[in-house]
């Protein structure tokens, strides 16, 4: 398996992707633009404060992460946070999520960001997601709330 960032040429296969993660959680009930997305992944590209990693295995893209840096409503320092974290269903369990979550704290480090955050919203096997998180050394701060109108 690998995980590189990802290249201008694979964002359509990321957008497919997303679709998948879309229909899955917990935004389903939203219409999926898939030009909006397409259009803001290719700027990202070329931010340095946005990171796109693909996971692929036999030249399969299995899995993707996309996260960005922001700076502290407080303060000046730096923090990571994650946008997405797919892998496809049939591949979960593997190596894919591990390497992803890696490779991003890799390059928040080498950001200077100070602290790295992952979430969960797409309400997809929470428990689960938790329970994996904490083993990859992230600890449970708040938690999200919605309301739809």
């Amino acid at each position: 398996m690998r995980v590189y960032e990802a290249p201008r040429e694979e964002i359509p296969a990321l957008v497919v992707m997303a679709e998948a993660m879309h229909g899955e959680g917990d935004f389903a009930h939203l219409p999926f633009n898939t030009d909006k997305l397409a259009h803001n992944a290719l700027g990202w590209l070329k931010n340095p404060d946005y990171l796109i990693l693909s996971a692929s295995s036999n030249d399969e893209i299995i899995g993707m992460f996309v996260g960005h840096l922001t700076r502290y409503i407080f303060a000046d320092a730096k923090m990571a946070h994650d946008i997405a974290l797919y892998v496809k269903p049939e591949k979960r369990g593997s190596s894919a999520a591990v390497r992803l979550i890696d490779a991003y704290r890799l390059w928040a480090m080498g950001a200077g960001a100070s602290e790295v955050c992952i979430g969960q919203a797409t309400n997809v096997d929470t428990e689960k997601s938790r329970r994996f998180f904490e083993r990859m050394g992230f600890h449970h701060v708040g938690g999200n709330f919605k309301e739809r109108l």
